[in-house]
């Protein structure tokens, strides 16, 4: 075409800002649209190479996906075989490359051949009760310079996978797979889910091969309810920003976690999760962030206690002395101080019980679990309120040092 396409089905279809409702930004594309059969029919927007059709530039309004080698665009059943003007065989792998979408479904359908997106800005995906049995790619770069697809709505329902999945450096409006079997690798690196006032629920899912989270931005709480992973997951360099949930999962092979963000916000996270997450770095070896997430535990096991102190009181008095003596073991400064303070109020004591002229340099020594000095000797109360005191401050210290380095 000459000069640029203005389609002005844009400010309904193709939104710039998917995700801002408030906002109405004009779309221009250099695209052409998909009109008639005739755009097809020029070799510039379509091409067939044995069994594999790639679309080029072409913008579609509706894309729906039916068996047999056909399309419904624009609502109107479309050929390929037609348009190819011969016979593409029973396996059509197809390529939308640098393609735009208003909506693209799937239902009831089974594709034999492999589908790849290649798209900057997509409306919505709707697949339901289908089955794919090649790849289902979208935006499928791995350059650094690979352009952002803009999804606003992701939706799988009752669908299998057999092949590997890709939705890759994507930003998502909202998504939701539910019912779902991924038989091979799923990839996710990268992509970004935007929702903000809806978890991220992927739910009734089977996960057979490599799940790949890396890289990813989650929004909203990120949760995964009876959801099966058999194969190894990474959720490396994710970005949680109001936690995660793995109350509900079968997790069958290691799952990995380091580094990531958002974790230590526990008011998003159960103690469930905690385990879970602390039980997987002991799996890998990765000792240092397993303590991490076992502090991370017991803290919301004392949270638990403390909003139910009648359910188990002699629990609520020990989870409460060790958070507020060592955080649990992990801050020996913490404990350093509560020794200091033991051995200046034993310190207090002599001074005045025995009526000891004022030494400071005292105070260290009733901070020693080893001294016999004979004024608390003859105090059994107090010798054994320090020495016990002391000994359990001492554990404390040593464990809390040694947090990062026992195995």
């Amino acid at each position: 075409m000459e000069h640029e396409v203005e389609y002005k089905k844009a400010d309904e279809l193709f939104e710039i800002n998917l995700f801002l409702e408030s906002k109405n930004v004009p779309y221009e594309s250099k695209n052409v649209p998909y009109e008639s059969m005739n755009v097809l029919k020029k070799s510039e927007y379509v091409k067939f190479k044995a069994d594999k059709v790639i679309f080029l530039n072409v913008d579609f309004d509706l894309l729906s996906f039916n068996n047999n080698n056909n399309l419904f665009i624009n609502g109107k059943m479309t050929s390929l075989e037609n348009i190819a003007s011969k016979s593409l065989g029973e396996k059509l792998n197809l390529c939308f490359d640098t393609c735009k979408f208003s909506k693209i479904n799937a239902k009831n359908i089974t594709w034999n051949g492999s589908i790849d997106i290649k798209s900057s800005l997509i409306g919505e995906v709707n697949i339901e009760s289908s089955f794919f049995k090649d790849r289902f790619y979208v935006n499928p770069h791995h350059s650094e310079k690979t352009e952002t697809c803009k999804i606003k709505s992701f939706r799988v329902n009752n669908t299998n996978f057999e092949h590997n999945f890709k939705l890759h450096n994507c930003e998502v409006g909202l998504i939701d797979i539910n019912n779902t079997n991924f038989k091979k690798n799923v990839n996710f690196f990268k992509s970004k889910f935007l929702q903000d006032n809806k978890d991220i629920i992927f739910k009734l899912i089977n996960f057979e091969g490599f799940a790949l989270f890396g890289e990813c931005e989650f929004n909203s709480k990120l949760i995964f309810e009876h959801v099966t992973f058999k194969g190894l997951s990474h959720f490396r360099e994710a970005e949680f920003s109001k936690g995660l949930d793995l109350d509900k999962t079968n997790i069958e092979n290691e799952m990995i976690f380091y580094p990531t963000k958002g974790l230590e916000k526990t008011e998003y996270i159960s103690q469930e999760t905690y385990r879970i997450i602390k039980y997987n770095c002991q799996k890998i070896g990765n000792q240092i962030e397993a303590n991490k997430y076992h502090s991370n535990e017991l803290k919301k096991r004392r949270e638990f206690l403390n909003e139910n102190p009648l359910s188990n009181k002699l629990d609520w008095v020990v989870f409460n002395i060790n958070w507020h003596t060592s955080r649990f073991s992990t801050d020996w400064l913490l404990t350093t101080f509560w020794i200091f303070i033991v051995g200046f109020s034993t310190w207090v004591f002599v001074c005045f019980s025995c009526q000891r002229p004022v030494v400071f340099i005292d105070i260290f020594k009733y901070m020693s679990i080893v001294d016999l000095d004979e004024c608390i000797k003859k105090n059994p109360l107090v010798f054994l309120a320090n020495k016990t005191t002391l000994g359990f401050l001492y554990y404390q210290l040593v464990t809390a040092i040694r947090k990062d380095t026992r195995k």
